[in-house]
């Protein structure tokens, strides 16, 4: 049976928490467990308590990950989770093109993603990326990613509805 490594457990764990400190926590907090009822003073604490990675009394709940999620808009998170699957979490579109503005806004991301990877390839042959180069290079790289995902289904929407694909 395969199941987390506790490293992959911090990290997971690690990678929320990233998510809702980034954010007003205490707000977060607030609307994660506005349904669960109780004082609204603890819940900050209730969310650092299930986020802390060395308290294995309690965890973050699959809704409440999700709620998150949805309250943060970060999906970071997930990537750490699914990472292990093989799986990589990629933000589809909620529209069509629009008058090129989107196509436009992907070129721009992958372009200035494409940069920043080229400037930072020697440090990662070199072997010398710190935690921070390395999130900042994950996300831009994801960002390359989840950018050429969008052009292709936006791409493949504009083909069923008769178009050239743009």
């Amino acid at each position: 049976m395969k199941v987390l490594t506790e490293r992959q457990e911090e990290s997971t764990l690690a990678a929320f928490k990233r998510c809702a400190q980034s954010h007003d926590a205490s707000q977060v907090a607030e609307e994660v467990y506005r349904t669960d009822g109780g004082d609204s003073s603890t819940r900050y604490q209730r969310l650092m308590k299930e986020l802390n990675c060395f308290d294995k009394t309690a965890k973050l709940g699959l809704i409440h990950a999700i709620n998150l999620t949805l309250i943060t808009d970060d999906i970071l998170p997930w990537q750490e989770v699914l990472a292990p699957l093989g799986v990589a979490v990629v933000r589809l579109p909620e529209s069509d093109w629009k008058n090129g503005d989107e196509k436009e806004a992907l070129a721009v991301q992958i372009n200035r993603a494409s940069k920043f990877i080229t400037t930072v390839s020697d440090s990662i042959i070199d072997g010398k990326v710190d935690e921070d180069e390395f999130r900042e290079m994950e996300r831009k790289i994801m960002g390359v990613f989840e950018g050429w995902v969008r052009y292709k289904y936006l791409h493949e929407r504009s083909k069923e509805k008769g178009g050239n694909g743009g």
